[in-house]
């Protein structure tokens, strides 16, 4: 008995190949597809002496510790680093996040950037959901060590990612973009990594 390993594959461009058991299937997109409803991102760079407790007060989400992510009305908020946040928003909200932080954080030392166009994201779920994404990455995702909301910052295939838990086999890979077209280079391999389990896409 096969066990599914769900891998939604972001397709930007027109046309993409994708390996599967040595079979080429060809994807032909006649219009774009959005990864996970498009979801916006915005990136949040606070001052040390900034009052942290003035983004909750725009976006009704607390800033997280530095690696967890905390969601609430929607929105998903990922800390980097003390003074470095990552915000993730529903579709077409960004606009709006963004005026509500600046219209508080008037007069701090503070930058909001909509990164939107730079991130795309993979949810991994299933039985084997960790151990496709233990092939690609060094770090440890055990249920001991990695919990549910927590995230690293660390590398799947070589290429850039944040790992995301959000549950028992249960993952998010939200991915830089860039010209080298990471985001494709790991779905192509999520895809070999899960074949020995079997998969299928949403």
């Amino acid at each position: 008995m096969q066990h599914i390993v769900r891998v939604p594959i972001p397709i930007r461009s027109e046309w993409c190949f994708v390996k599967i058991n040595a079979w080429a299937i060809l994807i032909y997109v006649l219009a774009p597809i959005c990864e996970d409803k498009c979801l916006g991102y915005i990136n949040l760079r606070l001052g040390t002496d900034t009052d942290k407790a003035l983004v909750k007060s725009a976006i009704g989400v607390a800033l997280p510790e530095i690696n967890h992510i905390i969601t609430d009305n929607g929105i998903s908020v990922m800390g980097f680093s003390p003074t470095e946040w990552i915000i993730i928003t529903p579709t077409g909200m960004e606009d709006e996040v963004i005026g509500k932080l600046n219209k508080t954080l008037d007069g701090t030392h503070h930058l909001v950037a909509d990164i939107t166009g730079g991130m795309t994201n993979l949810n991994v779920t299933g039985k084997h959901a960790k151990d496709m994404l233990e092939k690609g990455t060094y770090v440890d995702l055990h249920d001991s060590v990695f919990k549910k909301g927590q995230l690293y910052a660390t590398q799947i295939a070589h290429a850039p990612a944040v790992i995301v838990k959000n549950g028992h086999n249960e993952f998010s890979l939200i991915v830089r973009r860039s010209f080298s077209h990471h985001s494709h280079h790991i779905a192509n391999w999520a895809v070999d990594a899960a074949a020995e389990y079997g998969f299928s896409f949403n």
